[in-house]
């Protein structure tokens, strides 16, 4: 009897159940259904064999299924998770957009408001500069007025009368000193 083809690799081998009719029987035939019974008994391994492939295809592309769902179910969860995290960058991002432009926002009016305090304290310095150049001209013209109050509150009538008498002394002494210049010139004349 003639087995089928070899089992293809990675299949489980199996023993055929075609049906063995044994000598005793077969010799008991005559020999034209000895063929009959060989050609169907051959027929029979052929479909046995067809049979045990399709089975073994069934069984691959099972498994082949199986490997695929569970891989398109891997692909799945990633893009769920893909898409979660992708929705929580973009809200992310949104909520770091309107900080930015709030913080913007601030900046700007700070800067705004420093600038005019800038200005402000520029003028104020500038004013605070004047008056205290105002101050000490005022300071300065104050002790003198206090000094000339205190000098002429220190000069008494008898110091002017002591006064007047060193300077006609003085005028005195020019005239006698001219007269005596007026002569010698004269004479040398």
């Amino acid at each position: 009897q003639e087995q089928g083809p070899p089992p293809p690799p990675g299949s489980v081998p199996r023993t055929s159940q075609v049906p063995i009719v044994g000598a005793t029987t077969t010799s008991t035939m005559a020999a034209a259904e000895r063929e009959r019974l060989a050609a169907e008994l051959k027929d029979a391994a052929e479909r046995e064999s067809r049979l045990h492939a399709a089975e073994d295809k069934a069984t691959e592309l099972r498994a082949r299924l199986a490997a695929f769902n569970a891989a398109l179910q891997e692909v799945t969860v990633f893009k769920s998770r893909t898409d979660v995290a992708a929705l929580q960058a973009q809200d992310q991002a949104i909520r770091l957009e309107e900080e930015l432009a709030a913080t913007k926002a601030k900046y700007n009016t700070t800067h705004t408001a420093a600038a005019a305090q800038g200005k402000t304290a520029a003028r104020l310095r500038e004013h605070l500069g004047g008056l205290v150049a105002q101050k000490a001209e005022a300071s300065g013209q104050l002790l003198q007025l206090e000094a000339e109050v205190a000098a002429a509150n220190a000069v008494t009538p008898a110091d002017v009368m002591r006064m007047e008498g060193e300077v006609a002394a003085l005028r005195q002494q020019v005239a006698n000193l001219e007269s005596q210049r007026d002569a010698k010139t004269g004479a040398l004349a």
